[in-house]
């Protein structure tokens, strides 16, 4: 068999089966039972994630790591940036080495420790923060592993700036007109056990012993991985669409007073620089917000159900006595479902609403008791579903 340790296969119905994994592609998984009985090929459309078991390495390879790269899309691999040059960033990995990554799907890139500010906000140029605080903006000309140049709007000649100096890249929004990078259709998130997590349209293992996890952004530019250090695989185009993989119709943030806590997606409201899978370890992804939120979708074709978990965050130093909030699900408009006084503790059971009949479905936080104090709010798991899945709550 392929992997000589145990996977989770999570099915359609969000219900966990423990399995050996034998072989992946594209047309989906080859796994047996955990004595090796009971051999199936299942198709993508069928699979939810495919977690790793398995213990992990006691200190992660790329613990160290001095950058990190978030990618448009939410994902984020750590590293050492080595260049920019002809709208390709070479990057290299602990884990799997140098990566050719397109320009284009890159976000930013941030030193390890550091806190940037609007680093999720639309940008139309490229900017350079320093680790003093000052920052300039303009074109990024290019980038080797000592220095970055960017030229500002007017300047005659490019700024050259010592990487050591630097705290963040931040590079401008993609072309809208240029191809879109990878989504919901024929792709692969994968996440490693240093925290990393890429989107890719290529994933396989291939039949026999030991064999690695092959990911690219083509079969030219691919790279591979020991299976040992891959904690989870999730098709984009499997039995759900989760919100976070959306872009909604209308966002609504009415914050009170002066506070600002826009949504923030796959990230806690209050943490942009942590993932709603490290807050919240048993779920996959989220979106966290603030009273008042509310974020309207349209329903895509072929999905029946809408299924999420919800819960408060906890705010360090706090007792979370004041949370409360009302939460409402609503339907064209019209509420469907309505939760008074929710308040911080334990996550709520999964929620499912019947969308079938519905064009738009809107998540709507709004006041409770004590207007909006505490009430850090957390969608999981939030999804469209083909199905009806079961009620099982994650565990």
């Amino acid at each position: 068999m392929a992997c000589a340790d145990s996977w989770t296969l999570v099915d359609g119905d969000f219900i966990s089966h423990p399995v050996l994994l034998m072989s992946l592609d594209a047309n989906g998984v080859k796994v047996s039972a955990p004595d090796g009985s009971d051999v199936r090929s299942l198709s993508w459309d069928s699979i939810l994630e495919l977690d790793h078991t398995q213990p992990q390495s006691a200190q992660p390879a790329a613990a160290d790591a001095p950058f990190s790269l978030h990618l448009n899309g939410g994902d984020c691999i750590s590293g050492t940036p080595l260049s920019i040059a002809d709208d390709v960033i070479i990057w290299q990995h602990a884990l799997l080495g140098r990566l050719e990554i397109p320009e284009d799907r890159a976000g930013a890139i941030v030193r390890q420790g550091q806190t940037v500010p609007g680093l999720d906000e639309a940008r139309k140029d490229d900017s350079v923060r320093l680790v003093n605080g000052d920052s300039t903006s303009g074109v990024v000309q290019g980038m080797t592993e000592s220095s970055i140049s960017i030229q500002a709007a007017g300047a005659d000649a490019a700024a050259q700036i010592g990487l050591d100096k630097v705290a963040a890249i931040l590079l401008a929004d993609p072309d809208p007109l240029a191809a879109p990078p990878p989504g919901s259709s024929g792709a692969w998130r994968v996440w490693l056990e240093d925290g990393s997590s890429l989107t890719v349209p290529l994933a396989q293992i291939p039949q026999g012993d030991n064999s690695p996890l092959t990911i690219g952004f083509s079969a030219k530019h691919s790279n591979s991985v020991a299976t040992s250090a891959v904690t989870s695989i999730e098709p984009l185009d499997g039995p759900v669409k989760w919100l976070t993989e959306l872009s909604p119709t209308e966002v609504v943030y009415h914050p009170f007073l002066e506070e600002n806590f826009p949504p923030r997606f796959d990230h806690p409201v209050d943490d942009p620089g942590e993932t709603i899978r490290s807050r919240f370890p048993p779920f996959r992804h989220g979106i966290g917000v603030h009273s008042y939120t509310r974020l309207t979708y349209a329903v895509p074709d072929g999905f029946r159900t809408f299924r999420a978990q919800f819960g408060i965050e906890r705010i360090p130093g706090s007792d979370m006595t004041k949370a409360d909030v009302t939460v409402r699900l609503l339907l064209d408009g019209k509420v469907a479902r309505e939760f008074t006084h929710v308040r911080y503790g334990s996550v709520a059971p999964p929620v499912l609403l019947d969308v079938s009949a519905a064009k738009e479905l809107a998540l709507e936080v709004d006041y409770g008791d004590n207007l909006d104090a505490q009430d850090r709010f957390v969608w999981l798991d939030p999804a469209f579903v083909r199905s009806s899945p079961a009620t099982q709550p994650t565990q």
